[in-house]
C-alpha cells in the first residue's frame, strides 16, 4: 500500500507544544511526568486510549506523521539510557519499535528513510506495512 500523497512530517520539539493539543485529545493520548535525567530532558510515561504503553518516552523531538502516526525516543521504564525509536499509529491502536534511536525520518513513494546521529540511515522499502507491528 503506498503513502498518501497529503501525508507529511511536522516536527515537535517539546511534547506540550500547542500545536501538538489537538492530536493529544483527538487520540486521548495521556502524560504523566516521570523523571529527569542529568542533562535535563523530561521523561514520560504515556497512554492512548486508556491503555499504558511499555516504555517512557522523551519529551522531545517529537515527529508527527500523517496526522495519525507518531514517532518519538523512548527509553524501558524507570530508566533514561538505552535510547530507542517507536513509531505509534494512533489510528490502529498499535507501535513498531526500532532498536536504534533514530532523530530524522523522511520518505519517499512507499519507502521510508530513518537517519541517525552518526548521519547512518536505514531504509524500510515496504514502508508503514513492513514494519513489525504490536497491538497496544
Amino acid at each position: 500500500m503506498k503513502m498518501k500523497k497529503n501525508c507529511y512530517i511536522q516536527k515537535i520539539a517539546y511534547l506540550f507544544d500547542k500545536e501538538q493539543n489537538e492530536l493529544l485529545k483527538k487520540f486521548r493520548i495521556g502524560t504523566k511526568y516521570e523523571t529527569e535525567p542529568p542533562h535535563g530532558d523530561s521523561i514520560f510515561s504515556i497512554s492512548i486510549k486508556g491503555k499504558e504503553l511499555p516504555f517512557w518516552i522523551y519529551g522531545r523531538n517529537i515527529f508527527i506523521i500523517c496526522e495519525t502516526k507518531v514517532m518519538v525516543e523512548a527509553v524501558a521504564p524507570n530508566t533514561w539510557n538505552q535510547l530507542y525509536t517507536v513509531i505509534i499509529d494512533l489510528e490502529k491502536d498499535r507501535y513498531a519499535r526500532f532498536k536504534k534511536c533514530y532523530q530524522d525520518i523522511s520518505f519517499m513513494g512507499n519507502q521510508i528513510s530513518l537517519t541517525d546521529r552518526s548521519g547512518n540511515t536505514k531504509e524500510i522499502p515496504g514502508g508503514f506495512d513492513a514494519l513489525e507491528w504490536i497491538a497496544l
